[in-house]
């Protein structure tokens, strides 16, 4: 956002995360980039201990921005679905409601 303010309004917010998902797609493709590069250079078993730690870094960064990329997603679904009650219209299941689920499948569980 290079030291742009950002509105609190539903405009900033949709500007901020349509910044935040542009910048882990970058992420992600610069890390699979790299990790593109140095899986090249592995030739032999010998190249892969000096340099395989190095690929799979790439690869958990690729998997981190790929799970933020996915954050993003869910964080849209969740703000257009839910409803005045506060209830998400693709479960019509509200937090109070999951919370007691989960207290009722502790209990049968015996935890």
């Amino acid at each position: 956002m290079n030291g742009e303010k950002i509105e609190l309004n539903h405009s900033g917010l949709e500007k901020l995360l349509a910044q935040s998902l542009n910048n882990f797609q970058e992420e992600r493709d610069l890390a699979l980039e790299r990790y593109r590069r140095q899986d090249e250079k592995i030739e032999t078993n010998d190249d892969f201990i000096l340099q395989g730690k190095n690929a799979v870094d790439y690869l958990k960064t690729a998997a981190d921005r790929s799970n933020a990329i996915f954050g993003v997603a869910k964080l849209y679904k969740d703000i257009l679905y839910k409803d005045s009650n506060g209830e998400n219209n693709s479960s019509g299941v509200n937090d109070a409601q999951k919370s007691d689920i989960l207290k009722l499948m502790k209990e049968m569980k015996g935890e």
